[in-house]
C-alpha cells in the first residue's frame, strides 16, 4: 500500500458496512470512476502503518461517557471493528482514532474523510456537484444535515430498537419523534421538487438515499410510507438510477417494522463489552 504507487482506478479503504461507504461509492459510479474497495481491509491492523498514517494523519479525539448505555459512536467502532485506544477519567473515555475511510486517486493521491471523498467524485465532470453557486450550497448544506442532524436523530431511534443501545421506551418515543421531524422536513421540501437542489441529483440526493436505505427498510411499514409521500417517492426515484441500484441492489421496502428484543441486545452487549476490553 503506497499513497504514490502507480495503479489502476481509485482504492478506498473504509467499513463495508457504513452509509458512508456506499454512497463513495454510488458517487464514483455517478463520475465513472473505478474504485476498489479494498476487502482486506483491517484498521487494527493499517491503523499502526506508518503509510496509513501518511494517508491520514489526524485522529478523531472524543470524550464518551461508558456505561450501561454505551455511546452511539462506541457502538458504530465496536459494531465496524474499528479498535479504540481510551483512556478512563472518572467514568469519561477519551477516544482516539484515525480519520477513515481513506481514498486514493488514480494518480496515487490520497484523501481522507468521508465527505470530502464523496464531493472529490461528485466534482468530476460536474456530476452530482451543482455549477451554480447557490446550488452548490444547497447541496453542502443537505450534505452536512444528513452526517450530523439527521444522523443523529435516526441512530438515537433506530439503534436501540437493533440492539445495539440499551432500550427505554421513553427515551425512545422522544428520539423517534426528532427523527419524524427530520423525515417530514425532506418531505415537505421535495412536495414541489424532483431532486433535493436541482432538476437532476446531486451528491445530497445521493448522501441522503444512503443514510434512509436502512430505515425504508426496517422501520417504515406502509402506513408510514403514506405519511411521507414526497419522501417516498423520491426514495423509489433514486433507488431505480442505475449507478444506485448498481451499489444497493433493488430498495425493499418495509411490511413489518422491526422490533424491540430484550434477547437482542443481551446478545450484543456481552459481544461489545468483550471487543471493548480488549483493544
Amino acid at each position: 500500500m503506497s499513497s504514490t504507487s502507480s495503479q489502476t482506478g481509485c482504492h478506498l479503504y473504509a467499513f463495508k458496512s457504513n452509509y458512508k461507504t456506499t454512497a463513495i461509492l454510488i458517487a464514483a459510479a455517478f463520475a465513472d470512476e473505478t474504485v476498489t474497495l479494498e476487502p482486506s481491509f483491517d484498521y487494527g491492523r493499517l491503523s499502526q502503518t506508518p503509510e496509513f498514517q501518511r494517508m491520514s494523519p489526524l485522529k478523531k479525539v472524543r470524550a464518551l461517557m461508558l456505561g450501561p448505555c454505551l455511546s452511539r459512536l462506541t457502538l458504530m467502532a465496536a459494531r465496524d471493528g474499528c479498535p479504540l485506544v481510551s483512556q478512563l477519567y472518572d467514568g469519561w473515555s477519551l477516544v482516539s482514532q484515525l480519520q477513515v475511510p481513506v481514498l486514493v486517486t488514480s494518480l496515487g493521491e490520497p484523501i481522507f474523510g468521508a465527505s470530502s471523498i464523496a464531493w472529490y467524485f461528485g466534482t468530476l465532470g460536474n456530476s452530482l456537484v451543482p455549477t451554480r453557486p447557490y446550488q452548490q450550497a444547497l447541496t453542502q448544506q443537505y450534505v452536512s444535515l444528513a452526517n450530523q442532524d439527521m444522523y443523529a436523530a435516526i441512530t438515537s431511534w433506530t439503534y436501540p430498537v437493533l440492539g445495539y443501545l440499551e432500550y427505554s421506551p421513553e427515551i425512545l418515543a422522544r428520539t423517534q419523534a426528532a427523527a419524524w421531524v427530520q423525515l417530514n422536513y425532506l418531505n415537505d421540501v421535495l412536495k414541489e421538487r424532483t431532486f433535493l437542489c436541482t432538476d437532476s441529483v446531486t451528491l445530497a440526493d445521493v448522501v441522503i438515499f444512503c443514510l434512509l436505505q436502512h430505515v425504508y427498510e426496517k422501520f417504515l411499514d406502509a402506513t408510514d410510507r403514506g405519511k411521507l409521500v414526497n419522501l417516498t417517492a423520491w426514495m423509489e426515484r433514486c433507488s431505480h438510477l442505475p449507478q444506485v441500484a448498481g451499489a444497493v441492489g433493488k430498495l425493499e421496502f418495509c411490511n413489518v417494522p422491526i422490533k424491540h428484543d430484550p434477547h437482542r441486545y443481551k446478545t450484543l452487549q456481552p459481544k461489545i463489552q468483550n471487543y471493548l476490553k480488549s483493544h
